[in-house]
């Protein structure tokens, strides 16, 4: 179930995709306040990303996801997946839900509060600096 949930999330159906059409019938401004927006809650996140020693992402052109690099864990990725969400209350996709070879990646959607979003991921990462490998 987690696996068709995970399919079922991540992908916008096409029926879906007509709603985005409504994006240019906003007011004057509109679309570019939200581009704006968009990028300062980027740009928290990544603040974030960069000042924990080991951890990585590059800073997205668009959409609202980032794909972060940790490092090696004593947990599987999934195992941290389950723990962040139960002790740091943040859910993010493992990498691996993109390919077997990301098992030091996850993504997360960011198009939140900014700080909110700032304050989630900080508290991902002081549940994963539990769980480091030495």
């Amino acid at each position: 179930m987690e696996k068709l949930q995970a399919i079922m999330a991540l992908r916008c159906s096409g029926y879906n995709q007509a709603v985005f059409l409504t994006w240019f019938h906003e007011p004057d401004g509109w679309l570019e306040a939200r581009v704006r927006a968009h990028k300062e809650i980027r740009d928290a996140v990544m603040e974030v990303i960069r000042d924990v020693p080991g951890v990585s992402a590059k800073p997205t052109e668009g959409g609202s996801y980032l794909f972060v690099t940790i490092p090696e864990l004593d947990v599987s990725l999934h195992q941290f997946i389950r723990i962040v969400r139960e002790l740091a209350d943040v859910i993010v996709t493992p990498g691996t839900e993109f390919g077997p070879q990301y098992v030091h990646q996850f993504r997360i959607n960011f198009s939140q509060d900014k700080e909110k979003a700032a304050a989630a991921m900080k508290r991902l990462f002081a549940v994963m600096e539990r769980y480091r490998k030495q």
